[in-house]
């Protein structure tokens, strides 16, 4: 969500925080790294997991072969 005040100062920093964390997931990829992004505000709501839950999603995921996973809102929503 976008501050209401110097939006454009805002939009401007979340576009540059996303081609950065693109950019470092890419290179990650590149050296063989796999990578789990975990966004604070999804486990800090009364909606994300309990902690056993994040723990199963987690381990879920290192079984897994994908290459990369986020555990975002719309994933525990």
């Amino acid at each position: 969500m976008t501050p209401t005040t110097r939006r454009e100062f805002w939009q401007e920093k979340f576009e540059a925080n996303r081609n950065r964390d693109k950019r470092n997931c890419e290179a990650l990829a590149v050296i063989g790294w796999r990578v789990l992004v975990v966004w604070e505000c999804a486990i800090k709501t009364r909606k994300g997991p309990a902690p056993d839950e994040l723990a199963a999603i987690v381990a879920d995921w290192l079984a897994s072969s994908e290459r990369y996973d986020e555990i975002g809102e719309s994933r525990v929503a």
